[in-house]
């Protein structure tokens, strides 16, 4: 069994933020969500996704809106060992 890691809402945040300061903490994060995806040894909480739906939608320069931040979300919860933990 691999390590597990907690991903927080900031790297997830990080991941969508369009502007231009944040372009290697997006590239980062994308790498970090990806291959803990494929390790299947990411694990976030409930509480990361319904900070992100807010920080997604409010706090950005360029947020997201409500339906783009639920599309999001549903990449984790659709892919159950990531969101739970195995």
């Amino acid at each position: 069994m691999s390590d597990r890691a907690f991903l927080d809402t900031n790297i997830f945040i990080y991941a969508i933020d369009s502007s231009p300061p944040q372009g290697f903490k997006r590239d980062k994060a994308r790498g970090l969500i990806r291959e803990h995806i494929e390790m299947e040894s990411g694990v976030i909480s409930i509480q990361v996704l319904q900070e992100f739906f807010v920080g997604s939608t409010s706090k950005i320069p360029s947020p997201l809106s409500s339906e783009e931040a639920f599309e999001f979300i549903k990449i984790p919860v659709e892919y159950r060992p990531a969101l739970l933990g195995g």
